[in-house]
């Protein structure tokens, strides 16, 4: 109906400005990618970054190459576009021709082999299977050159969001908890599945952008090279002991570094002890999650800056730049929320009005904001007690 169909068109168009804030911002500016072609073109310091060259692995009949090759033009250089299904190849070869997409090159291949056979190929990485995304990681971070764009879409988010705990730990290597907080506990799992992948590799993550819609999670992530910054990994997730009666939830990291050395020790815990000082119930423990920041504040500001320059074109820039806002407003260092009506169901009250409930507490040096997912909800800048 309209409202899927804007939904896609809405869909796609995040893609569209975060490929083209990444393109202008980081892969223009990037210092190696300029030192090499400045010896290619004998030491000018007026020689360009060309073009992305992009991997659509999974292009069914090519549709979204198409637009990445319409709407980004010189932005992207090349675009391999590539689904195993011969009749779909079919498909996508009568689309490129019919839309006149010269910097397209249709391909029929396992994706997982051609990831394998193409390393550090590509500046542009783009998953989105049907299901998970999790036996395509390990060949995608090799595919995509260090300091380059992966993107990775999870539309099993039944099983991340705790439906079925046994299928997300043997597909992401972590345990879901089924609670408030579930979505963002989904793409923080999701992360750090990406991150182990890249891990083993010598390579790590920095996200730029995430975001859940609808029935899917969609992250937007750097890869880059760097054995130093794969020994701080385990710093960067942590496992989460949720209480079993008043939700009650607190982080332990995987492993602690000294800031300044490369020195990193287990973490040191559990943070809580048998029972939840609370309530007297248990805990369940959930992750590893990735509980450092999910947003670049700097990619999204320039991803605001390029909606509202290009607005008139997308359509949508309201709502776009609304979202953007929203995930710049939110609180990087910290992970998960609490939910006002839970919190009140708990205690047995009658939920609060958010005014009549943030005003005092911000007195206490706790702060509010909106989710980007949920804008209904909270994140609190320390746990109640």
């Amino acid at each position: 109906g309209i409202n899927a169909e804007y939904g896609k068109q809405w869909y796609q168009r995040r893609v569209r400005a975060a490929l083209a804030c990444f393109a202008k911002y980081v892969h223009a500016n990037d210092r190696k990618i300029l030192k090499r072609m400045r010896k290619l073109n004998d030491n000018d310091n007026n020689t360009q970054v060309p073009g992305l060259k992009v991997l659509e692995a999974l292009g069914a009949t090519g549709l979204r190459s198409v637009r990445f090759s319409k709407e980004l033009g010189s932005l992207a250089s090349s675009i391999t576009c590539n689904d195993m299904s011969p009749q779909a190849v079919t498909a996508m070869k009568r689309n490129i021709a019919h839309n006149d997409c010269q910097n397209i090159t249709p391909s029929t291949a396992d994706a997982c082999v051609l990831m394998c056979t193409s390393k550090n190929e590509f500046d542009v990485v783009d998953l989105d299977p049907y299901g998970t995304p999790s036996i395509f990681l390990d060949t995608a971070v090799q595919a995509v050159r260090s300091g380059g764009l992966l993107c990775v879409t999870a539309t099993d988010l039944a099983v991340l969001a705790g439906n079925h705990i046994q299928a997300c730990y043997g597909k992401y290597g972590g345990m879901p908890l089924k609670r408030v907080y579930c979505h963002e506990f989904a793409l923080r799992l999701l992360l750090s599945c990406v991150d182990s992948h890249a891990n083993r590799h010598g390579r790590y993550i920095k996200p730029l952008f995430s975001y859940k819609a609808d029935f899917y999670v969609r992250v937007f992530v750097q890869v880059i090279e760097s054995q130093r910054e794969v020994q701080k990994t385990t710093a960067r997730r942590s496992y989460v002991y949720d209480c079993v009666g008043c939700h009650s939830f607190y982080l332990q990291k995987v492993g602690k570094h000294t800031p300044g050395t490369q020195h990193v020790a287990p973490g040191r815990g559990p943070p809580v002890g048998r029972s939840c000082e609370q309530c007297g119930k248990d805990f369940y423990i959930g992750g590893p999650i990735w509980s450092d920041p999910i947003h670049d504040t700097e990619f999204l500001s320039q991803m605001k800056e390029y909606v509202v320059n290009e607005g008139r074109y997308l359509g949508t820039e309201k709502r776009m730049t609304g979202m953007l806002t929203l995930a710049e407003e939110e609180l990087p260092e910290v992970p998960l929320f609490y939910e006002l009506s839970t919190l009140s169901k708990t205690i047995h009250s009658t939920c609060p009005h958010s005014p009549h409930f943030v005003l005092p507490s911000s007195m206490l040096g706790i702060r509010f904001l909106s989710l980007m997912c949920v804008p209904s909800l909270s994140r609190l800048m320390h746990h109640l007690l």
